[in-house]
This record gives structure tokens, sequence and C-alpha cells, in this order.
């Protein structure tokens, strides 16, 4: 009966460090894609001010963008 005791102790530590791990992996994934899209973003918001330092659109160019 002590093995099985042990033994579920043992299990039981297991899925939680399976949980924990699995926990981190989503962390680190989400910071990974919240890099990439701020990445993203700021490369918009360059275009946004060269095409509109262009002016080859016109004055309704940031109407249309919205």
């Amino acid at each position: 009966m002590n093995q099985l005791i042990k033994m579920d102790e043992e299990y039981r530590k297991w899925i939680e460090d399976i949980g924990k791990r699995y926990k981190q992996r989503q962390i680190k994934a989400s910071v990974s894609v919240n890099q990439e899209m701020i990445g993203f973003y700021w490369s918009i918001g360059r275009d946004i001010v060269e095409k509109s330092a262009e002016s080859k659109w016109g004055s309704g160019f940031f109407v249309n963008l919205s």
C-alpha cells in the first residue's frame, strides 16, 4: 500500500509539473506573438507617416484609412 501512495504522489507531482511547463510555454508564446505584433504595428505607423508626407493620395487618406 505504501508503494501505491508513493506512486500516486509521484504521479500528482508529474502532472503538476506538466501543467507548469505548459503554462510557461503559453506565456513564452504570448510574449513572442506580442513582440511580433508590436513590430508589425510600428511598421504600419511608419508607412502611414511616409505616405502622408508624400501626399499622393490627397486629404481623404486618413478618412479612408480609418
